[in-house]
């Protein structure tokens, strides 16, 4: 009994720096109850505080307890705590490096050297390999002891390297060299103390006052250091920063910060893949434009002078065969956020939205002076038609007319003068009708013309009209009906006019699909035909209708006019 309370007054030390960080666990579980939002983070945290929580506790009490079973017992929760803080610290480190929850097969896989541990510890009773004697005055530790003590610092040793470097990784700003200090003192301290512990239990060192405290305590208290000192200052347990951080990186646009000082920082990964001469983390704006070789001296000036000045407007950059806009953001502490985005997809296609814009003008411009000319191509063959039209019947109506009043004139009988001026009254108002329907636009109507009539006149004065058919004859459309008796009539009217003619010889031929007319005159022949308005006229319904048209003399006497039309009959 003496020799415990000797011991016991040798690991005061212990007891109270043990209960001086169950105070302080105990203090910063509930603020960070209040204080962090419900996350992945904070429940593996949780768990890492808990099982340091058995831990401590478990191990103040076994300076305290005498009883040797009771003794056993707490061994079995300090051991629960020492793996659980050993798997729980390894978890929080990778779900925070990683910003997600490990699949539960990872976690199964990482849980199972702990597990192994701590069935090793609860059998001890049978293998003594673990702890091969133990008392309240003395204990012996065997081989596994050492082996899974290994394993443990591997874990702790491990974690802390992930967490420094997520740390590093996810933290920017000035708050980066915050942590960065903080983590670089705690590892030196706890070295240093780990390292005097070292040389005390070699025998280098004598047995100091302030290395009475277990070695054991102080790792694992310092490794508790490295954890609550950044989440207290920087919330490292929300979910929602790391999130953010996550964001950060994975940002469609380069990002980096811009002190006071011109010193760009702290960028995002594509802003590095942009601009690798800032993949250390840093790069003063000088050697930043001059890393850009592509640019020319002045622009590399103009883009200094942008990123220096106080102006947060836009800059369009052009470097290797790409265009970036570039942005400044004013944050406080005359800090910039710097912006980065690639448009060289969006120049491209508003430069090929130009060109077609051009193309469309151009070809505006094109279609209305097509528009126009096929209006004034429409316009000159609607002239064209009434002109030709006009000719036909004023051409055909005068020589009518002219003849009529050269028999009337001739003749001696009073009543047979007076009968041919009302023929000629009537053709010539019928010839009026016409004209007026010809520019107008109305559809003719062979039956009610004065054509027919006007032919019949013409074999009753001088020109004898012979028609003959062949086939069985069928309606025609306007249009045909229209064209062939104004080929007729121009025919009729040349034949008198030009060749004298007593007689004119017309042939129909109706076929199923074509209409073949032959105009035979007795006139006067000619060896060199001159195509004049009524011939090209002649022509022009012909070919209008889709036929075709022919004519000749054989220089001695007659005149003949052969034409061929595809029919469109009006009874089918």
């Amino acid at each position: 009994m003496l020799l415990f309370v000797q011991q016991l007054q040798d690991k005061y030390h212990t007891i109270l720096f043990l209960l001086f960080f169950i105070l302080l666990l105990f203090c910063y579980t509930i603020y960070i109850s209040f204080k962090v939002s419900k996350s992945i983070l904070r429940d593996k945290f949780y768990f890492f505080l808990v099982a340091l929580f058995f831990w401590m506790i478990a191990k103040v009490c076994r300076f305290v307890v005498t009883e040797d079973y009771i003794n056993w017992i707490i061994i079995i929760v300090q051991y629960v705590g020492y793996f659980g803080y050993q798997y729980s610290l390894f978890i929080f480190s990778l779900i925070f490096y990683g910003g997600e929850e490990m699949a539960r097969k990872e976690q199964w896989i990482s849980a199972i050297l702990p597990i192994l541990g701590l069935i090793i510890v609860l059998t001890n009773p049978l293998h003594h390999m673990f702890y091969i004697s133990i008392n309240i005055d003395y204990e012996k530790r065997g081989m596994f002891y050492y082996v899974l003590s290994v394993i443990h610092h591997v874990y702790i040793f491990v974690s802390l390297y992930i967490l420094i470097c997520a740390m590093h990784i996810r933290t920017f700003g000035r708050a980066y060299k915050k942590i960065r200090i903080i983590l670089h003192i705690t590892i030196a301290i706890t070295a240093y103390l780990m390292f005097l512990f070292w040389l005390q239990k070699l025998g280098i060192l004598p047995q100091l006052s302030f290395l009475k405290i277990d070695g054991t305590v102080v790792k694992i208290c310092s490794t508790f250091f490295l954890i609550i000192l950044p989440t207290l200052g920087f919330h490292l347990l929300d979910i929602t920063p790391v999130s953010y951080q996550v964001l950060y990186q994975k940002l469609p646009r380069g990002v980096a910060l811009m002190n006071k000082k011109g010193v760009l920082n702290t960028p995002n990964e594509l802003f590095v893949q942009m601009f690798p001469v800032i993949k250390g983390g840093f790069c003063n704006v000088s050697n930043f434009v001059d890393s850009l070789n592509e640019l020319v001296p002045k622009e590399k000036e103009q883009l200094k002078e942008f990123l220096l000045s106080n102006l947060t407007k836009e800059y369009l950059l052009s470097y290797k065969d790409s265009k970036f806009v570039v942005k400044k953001y004013r944050l406080k502490s005359n800090r910039y956020l710097i912006y980065v985005e690639e448009i060289t997809n969006t120049v491209d296609k508003m430069m090929e939205l130009e060109k077609k814009n051009q193309y469309l003008a151009i070809m505006d411009q094109n279609l209305k002076e097509s528009i126009k000319s096929k209006r004034d191509l429409v316009s000159t063959r609607a002239k064209s038609s009434v002109a030709q039209n006009v000719h036909d019947i004023l051409g055909h109506s005068l020589t009518v007319a002219l003849c009529t009043t050269e028999v009337a004139a001739r003749d001696g009988c009073r009543e047979d003068a007076i009968e041919k001026l009302a023929m000629l009254e009537e053709l010539l108002s019928e010839s009026v009708q016409d004209l007026k329907n010809s520019i107008q636009g109305n559809e003719f109507d062979f039956q009610q013309t004065s054509i027919i009539k006007a032919i019949k006149n013409l074999s009753n004065l001088k020109v004898q009209l012979e028609i003959t058919t062949q086939g069985r004859p069928y309606e025609l459309n306007s249009a045909q009906n229209e064209a062939i008796i104004r080929i007729c009539q121009e025919a009729v009217t040349n034949a008198i006019k030009h060749g004298d003619a007593k007689t004119v010889h017309l042939f129909l031929r109706y076929y199923q699909k074509t209409l073949e007319i032959y105009i035979i005159d007795d006139g006067k022949g000619c060896n060199h035909v001159k195509v004049g308005c009524g011939l090209s006229g002649m022509e022009g319904r012909v070919k209008k209708l889709g036929g075709s048209f022919e004519f000749g003399s054989d220089g001695q006497k007659g005149f003949h006019i052969h034409i061929e039309i595809p029919i469109i009959r009006m009874d089918k």
